[in-house]
Parts: C-alpha cells; sequence; structure tokens
C-alpha cells in the first residue's frame, strides 16, 4: 500500500529525473503521514500506524515524503531490473 501512494514519484523519478523531483517537492512540506493521509487516497490512521510498525522503521512516516520515495529508491528493486 505504501508503495502504491509513492509509485507515481518513483516513476518519473526513474524515467525523467527533473519532473518527478520537481513533482515530489511540492509535497515536501508534509510529512509522509499527512501525504498519505490528506493528498493520497486517504489512508486512516490505524492503516498508517500499521504500516509503518511492519513495513518501515519508526517515526519515518513523519519525515518528509522525499525520504520515503529515496529510501525506496535505495533499498527496493526498480521493476526494470534484470
Amino acid at each position: 500500500m505504501k508503495d502504491s501512494a509513492i509509485s507515481h514519484f518513483r516513476t518519473l523519478l526513474e524515467s525523467y529525473f527533473g519532473a518527478g523531483w520537481k513533482e515530489l517537492m511540492r509535497y515536501d512540506e508534509y510529512s509522509t503521514r499527512e501525504y498519505m493521509k490528506f493528498v493520497n487516497p486517504k489512508y486512516s490512521d490505524r492503516l498508517m500506524n500499521y504500516l509503518e510498525t511492519f513495513t518501515s522503521a519508526l517515526n519515518l512516516y513523519d519525515c518528509a515524503p522525499t525520504e520515503t520515495v529515496i529510501d525506496s529508491l535505495d533499498f527496493e528493486y526498480c521493476t526494470n531490473v534484470k
């Protein structure tokens, strides 16, 4: 579920870094938690706590979406890696 919340950023950054970075910076003032709650498909607090607990490190959702997306690019394989 977290992946679906940030996948459009990943796709843009992988394909058109400048455009992807510009789009990501539009949401830099939010935390990942705020982004997922208000900007994206409105995940509930309970669901976000679950996702953070089991797919991330404690308090990472309090960081900007930029950090979440960059961490995703650093530690998860891109779909086109062979």
